[in-house]
């Protein structure tokens, strides 16, 4: 994935000092734009894989699969009908970008956090999902677009993300544990799939997603 988005990226600068934008500049601008965003929200979704392998996968795959197919209308002369090809890839992409969005926010959850923070963060993913299917919609359906009861609905979905998001991370933040005090959980026959150093602060992340913080004065070996 580096090695494409580095190979793509010095074409897409030659194409730039060229200065003559053809056919072939544009094409080649446009495929590392495509190149760059499937890797990014690749990145995003695959950044918590040990834990979340269903959903960090799906999230994977969905942005390589949307890069894939927008290569064809992007290079192939000579055929037409290309509209519900473009649709179905821009709905691909939106889908990956809210995987990868949903990927980060589940990624943070931590083992014995309140219910607020819970609450907020099943609010966001729930105006996540609301938001993705209006875009996807938005996207699929030419009326839509000049419709302006969508185009408001579609705003508050927009706005509700954000800030269920945003209060999810803030009450996170004020979550202030005692030091040296763990929650009483089960890790019987659980399996640690990383281990987060921070602050003076070791973490183990079990295969569930659940984060067990240890006490100061415990080292690893």
């Amino acid at each position: 994935m580096i090695g494409s988005v580095v190979v793509t990226a010095l074409l897409a600068i030659g194409a730039l000092l060229i200065g003559h934008f053809s056919g072939i500049q544009v094409r080649i601008l446009l495929t590392t734009l495509a190149l760059a965003t499937a890797s990014g929200l690749g990145l995003a979704s695959g950044s918590s894989w040990p834990v979340y392998r269903t959903l960090s996968g799906s999230g994977v795959v969905l942005a390589a699969a949307a890069f894939a197919g927008a290569i064809p209308p992007l290079w192939l002369r000579g055929n037409k009908g290309w509209e519900v090809w473009i649709r179905t890839v821009g709905i691909m992409y939106v889908l990956a970008a809210a995987l990868a969005y949903a990927t980060l926010l589940i990624s943070r959850r931590r083992a014995g956090e309140r219910p607020a923070v819970t609450n907020t963060r099943l609010a966001a993913l729930l105006a996540l999902t609301w938001l993705t299917a209006m875009i996807s919609l938005q996207i699929a359906s030419k009326r839509l677009s000049d419709s302006p009861g969508f185009g408001r609905l579609m705003g508050v979905a927009i706005v509700l993300t954000v800030a269920t998001t945003l209060v999810t991370l803030i009450l996170q933040r004020l979550e202030t544990p005692a030091r040296g005090k763990v929650p009483a959980i089960s890790v019987t026959g659980r399996t640690i799939a990383s281990v987060e150093r921070r602050k003076g602060e070791t973490i183990l992340v079990l295969d569930d997603g659940r984060r067990l913080p240890l006490a100061g004065d415990v080292t690893l070996e």
